[in-house]
């Protein structure tokens, strides 16, 4: 939150912004404030076979990142599992969940939600499938 704080404060913005911590979703839902929501998340998704890509020329930036920030378990998914379990509850509240995934994920991220009003996906500049749009 330190960064977050400092980014904010350096672009004239800090008095703006309200600063929650939590898991995931947990402040909102702690106050039943999840409705009529947009949320945007970047969570990891990287599946634990992608380790060994990490000297490729594609991905050799990621090597500086925390392990904790690319890899959510087996096949990459176990955040947005949480993620989909702490939404379910909210049917009907109005919110569009608008993610980053793996090109491949596709087929398994439309089985999480597959609770969701509708689920679309998006190609990259690459075009590879790795914007995710879920309406709850």
């Amino acid at each position: 939150m330190a960064v977050a704080k400092k980014n904010a404060q350096a672009h004239g913005i800090a008095k703006k912004i309200k600063y929650l911590r939590g898991n995931l979703l947990t402040p909102f839902l702690d106050k039943n404030q999840l409705r009529d929501a947009i949320v945007v998340a970047n969570l990891p998704y990287l599946d634990l076979a992608w380790k060994n890509l990490l000297n490729s020329s594609d991905t050799k930036g990621l090597k500086y990142e925390p392990h904790l920030a690319l890899y959510a378990g087996k096949d990459g998914l176990d955040a947005y599992r949480k993620l989909a379990r702490q939404l379910r509850p909210s049917i009907g509240k109005n919110i569009t969940l608008l993610c980053e995934i793996g090109h491949l994920q596709k087929k398994e991220m439309q089985k999480i939600f597959s609770f969701a009003e509708k689920t679309a996906f998006h190609k990259d500049l690459v075009r590879k499938w790795r914007i995710c749009v879920i309406k709850i």
